[in-house]
C-alpha cells in the first residue's frame, strides 16, 4: 500500500496535526502556499517571515510615542494685512494648537511669515480655547501680511531683553497608542466515508517532506484562516458599537475586534493620490519629499494592488532604461540582514529612488475576486507605505516595530495559531459519537503599528 493512501494515517497521528502556519521556516511555508497559486494571502506571512511579531498577556496593549518636540501655530479665522511697524492679533486655532488646555507659543517667540517677515509674540491673552496672540513686526517698515483662515505659521526662533526672566516651560506631548486581539477560528470537517475516498499527501509543492498529514480540505482551512488575519490586520476595525446584537448569546461576552493598518494610516498619516493607469516617477520624489518632513527611515515598504503595481512597474520601464539599476541586493542587504532567500521568499521588488529604497510587494488579497477585488471595491489600485525599522516607547523605551502583530500568550501557552483534530471517525480513540473528524483552527491576534504619521495610503 501506498505511504500516501488515507489507510497510512491511524489515530496515532492526531497529535502531530499542525496548521500549515507552524510547518518550517517562512521560506518553505511561502512555497507551499504558493502551490495555490497565493489566492491572496502575503500580508501576515510576510509580518510573520521578517519576526514583526511578538506575544502580550493582555487582550488590550499599547505604547507611547511622542509628539512633535516643536509645534506651529494656527489662525484660526483670515486677518487682513497690517499698516507698517503695527501689531496684529490673530487667534489661535483652538481645534490644532491648544492640547490639553495648554498652547504652544510663549512670549517673545518670534514668527516668520511665508514671506519672510518675522515679528515677535509681545503679547498673549484670553483663556483657552480662545487663545489670542500679539506679533509685531521686528524690522521697521515691515507689517504683518494677510493671514488666510487655518494658516500655519512657524515659530523660527526667540529673542528676549537684556536682564529678563527664564521663558515659561515647554514639553513634548505624547500620543498613546491601542489596539486590542480579536479571536479568529476556522474548522474543517471530513466524514468517515469521504476519509475513506480521499487521499493523503505528505510533502509540500518543493517535493520535501513534512511531518505531519495533510488533506486537502485541512490546507484550504488553512488558506480561509490566513485570508481571515489578513483581512483583520490589514482593514480591521475595533468594534466600538454597543448594540446589543454584537453580544454573543451563548457566551454573553462583547465582540472585540481589532485596527488594522488602513483605519490606521487613514486616521493618523498621509494620502498621496495618483492618476490610475499613468503613475508618474515624479510620485516617488513627492512622496520622498513628504516622508522627509516626517523624518521616515530610508526604507519603505510598499504593499500594493495588483493595479497600482502594474501601473509602478509600467513608470519604471522607461526610467530604467537610463539608469543604474543595480540596487537589488543592496536592497535586501538593508532591509533583510543580507538573507536574500528570505527576501526572494517574501517577494520584495526593491528601487532606491530620492534617497529612499521603496520595496514593492504585490498584496493578492487586494484584488481577490471574492474579497477586496469584487466589484465596486478599487483596492486593486491601492497601496499602503510603511517605514520598515522599530520605534521606541517613550514610556518603557521598548522598541516597537512600525507595523507588526500582537498575539495572546502567557508562559508555555500560546495562541498565536492553535490546531487540533476531533475524532469522530477513523481507527483509535473517538471522543464524539458524530461520524466525522474535525479539524480546528484559532488564533488569538491583532495588529500592532507605531509612526503612522510616517506611513503613506496610495490610491487614485
Amino acid at each position: 500500500m501506498a505511504a500516501s493512501d488515507l489507510n497510512s494515517f491511524a489515530a496515532e497521528y492526531a497529535s502531530d496535526i499542525v496548521s500549515t502556519f507552524d510547518i518550517d521556516k517562512p521560506e518553505v511555508l511561502n512555497t507551499l502556499f504558493r502551490s495555490k497559486g497565493d489566492q491572496g494571502v502575503g500580508f501576515f506571512r510576510t509580518i510573520d517571515s521578517l519576526g514583526f511579531k511578538s506575544p502580550v498577556s493582555q487582550d488590550e496593549y499599547s505604547h507611547h510615542e511622542e509628539d512633535w518636540i516643536h509645534e506651529t501655530i494656527h489662525a484660526n479665522a483670515a486677518t487682513s494685512a497690517a499698516a507698517a511697524n503695527a501689531p496684529q492679533n490673530i487667534v489661535l486655532q483652538a481645534s490644532t494648537d491648544i492640547r490639553l488646555n495648554k498652547y504652544y507659543p510663549r512670549l517673545w517667540d518670534i514668527v516668520m511669515f511665508p514671506n519672510g517677515v518675522t515679528a515677535s509674540v509681545t503679547s498673549i491673552s484670553g483663556t483657552v480655547p480662545t487663545i489670542t496672540v500679539q506679533l509685531t513686526p521686528n524690522q521697521l517698515g515691515d507689517n504683518i501680511p494677510a493671514i488666510a483662515a487655518g494658516q500655519e505659521l512657524i515659530i523660527m526662533s526667540a529673542a528676549f531683553s537684556e536682564g529678563s526672566d527664564q521663558p515659561e516651560s515647554a514639553f513634548a506631548g505624547t500620543y498613546k497608542y491601542t489596539n486590542n486581539v480579536q479571536i479568529i477560528k476556522e474548522r474543517m470537517s471530513v466524514t468517515g466515508t469521504e476519509m475513506t475516498n480521499r487521499k493523503w499527501f505528505d510533502k509540500d509543492s518543493s517535493g520535501r517532506a513534512i511531518n505531519a498529514y495533510y488533506v486537502k480540505g485541512q490546507l484550504d482551512a488553512d488558506y480561509r484562516m490566513n485570508l481571515k488575519i489578513d483581512g483583520a490586520l490589514l482593514f480591521g476595525r475595533k468594534t466600538t458599537n454597543t448594540n446589543a446584537a454584537l453580544v454573543d448569546s451563548a457566551t454573553q461576552r462583547t465582540i472585540k475586534s481589532t485596527e488594522g493598518l488602513f483605519p490606521y494610516v487613514e486616521s493618523n498619516g498621509n494620502i498621496v493620490n495618483y492618476t490610475a493607469g499613468s503613475y508618474s516617477v515624479a510620485k516617488f520624489n513627492e512622496t520622498a519629499k513628504l516622508l522627509d518632513k516626517e523624518f521616515a527611515s530610508r526604507n519603505i515598504a510598499c504593499f500594493n494592488g495588483i493595479d497600482l503595481n502594474v501601473d509602478i512597474e509600467d513608470a519604471l520601464v522607461s526610467y530604467f532604461a537610463t539608469t543604474d539599476i543595480n540596487y537589488t541586493k543592496s536592497a535586501y542587504s538593508q532591509m533583510f540582514g543580507g538573507d536574500e532567500g528570505l527576501a526572494a521568499s517574501v517577494g520584495f521588488k526593491c528601487l532606491t529612488k530620492a534617497g529612499r529604497t521603496f520595496a514593492f510587494k504585490q498584496l493578492g488579497i487586494l484584488s481577490h475576486a471574492k474579497l477586496y477585488g469584487a466589484a465596486g471595491y478599487d483596492y486593486s489600485k491601492q497601496g499602503i507605505w510603511c517605514p520598515v525599522g522599530k520605534k521606541k516607547d517613550t514610556k518603557t523605551q521598548n522598541d516597537v516595530p512600525t507595523f507588526g502583530c500582537r498575539y495572546k500568550a502567557m508562559g508555555n501557552y500560546s495562541r498565536m495559531m492553535e490546531s487540533w483534530q476531533i475524532n469522530g471517525a477513523g481507527n483509535g480513540l473517538k471522543v464524539i459519537s458524530k461520524d466525522v473528524n474535525h479539524y480546528d483552527l484559532r488564533t488569538q491576534i491583532g495588529g500592532h503599528f507605531a509612526a503612522g504619521n510616517q506611513m503613506v495610503i496610495v490610491k487614485p
